[in-house]
């Protein structure tokens, strides 16, 4: 009897442990998934904020006087126009720079009319604040004034003095594609509709 109740209390040991080594383990694993998504989410998230299309908060197309077209509008295919395009940061949403720089992309459908060219970046006071430089495929790289920007973190820096951070480019473009009606999406939610014409009205 006593040997019977040895070998029980050795089993019931030896499954104690067996389990606490499994408890053990699934805890390690559980914690190598969670820095294993905190790692993922700290990344997208920082990219995401480097990408302006998620801080678009509204967009005006002028034609060749100044002039906006209202929604639903016609424009000629591939003549020149200008997209007013304005951007701000949100209390839970921060610009981020990748590289030193903010990037946007413009929908398909709409190109730059010439090569690569510069142009200024625009404040909410209407200051000039920076530069930015568009590729004909419409890829838009801003770089900040060395007043605002001389350090991402630095006393001056134009994302240090707004608490949230806006401004506005004024873009030279033009539409392509089929004529009829067109919804171009800007990001963050925000799109424009508008009609393409291929003839002058």
């Amino acid at each position: 009897m006593l040997g019977l109740g040895i070998g029980k209390f050795l089993a019931s040991q030896k499954r104690r442990r067996l389990v606490t080594a499994v408890i053990a383990l699934l805890c390690l694993a559980v914690m190598i998934l969670a820095v294993f998504l905190l790692s993922n989410m700290v990344f997208a998230d920082s990219g995401s904020r480097a990408d302006l299309r998620n801080f678009t908060t509204s967009v005006v197309v002028l034609d060749g006087a100044g002039n906006p077209i209202l929604p639903g509008g016609s424009v000629i295919k591939d003549n020149n126009y200008t997209l007013r395009v304005s951007f701000k940061e949100t209390p839970s949403m921060q610009f981020v720079y990748d590289g030193g720089k903010l990037t946007y992309q413009l929908p398909v459908g709409i190109t730059v009319p010439t090569g690569v060219y510069q142009a200024p970046i625009y404040g909410p006071s209407g200051a000039v604040i920076g530069r930015y430089d568009i590729t004909i495929g419409g890829l838009v790289s801003l770089s900040f004034s060395d007043v605002y920007a001389s350090g991402l973190h630095a006393p001056g820096n134009f994302i240090d003095i707004y608490t949230n951070a806006e401004f506005t480019l004024d873009l030279l473009a033009k539409f392509g594609g089929s004529s009829g009606a067109v919804e171009f999406d800007f990001g963050n939610h925000i799109t424009v509709n508008i009609t393409l014409d291929s003839l002058v009205p």
